[in-house]
């Protein structure tokens, strides 16, 4: 009985511990691939200097899938 149970605690062990492998390279992957992606907004593209002018408005717009007439209804 005794021995039955310490073989299933082993047994669950090593499921437990080929998981944690598992899920810590799958996380190791999701880093490397977010890190490729550039963030879509950063504190400063969000806030560009007043000197940057109409452009970089325009360009912010669309970046979030603004159009010209969206814009024109904004202003």
């Amino acid at each position: 009985m005794i021995d039955s149970t310490t073989q299933q605690n082993s047994a669950l062990v090593e499921e437990s511990v080929a998981a944690a492998a598992s899920l810590n390279d799958q996380a190791k992957q999701l880093r490397d691939l977010v890190a490729r992606v550039p963030p879509a907004v950063t504190f400063h593209s969000f806030f560009k200097p007043a000197s940057a002018g109409f452009f970089h408005f325009y360009v912010w717009f669309f970046r979030f899938g603004m159009t010209t007439q969206n814009i024109v209804v904004m202003l």
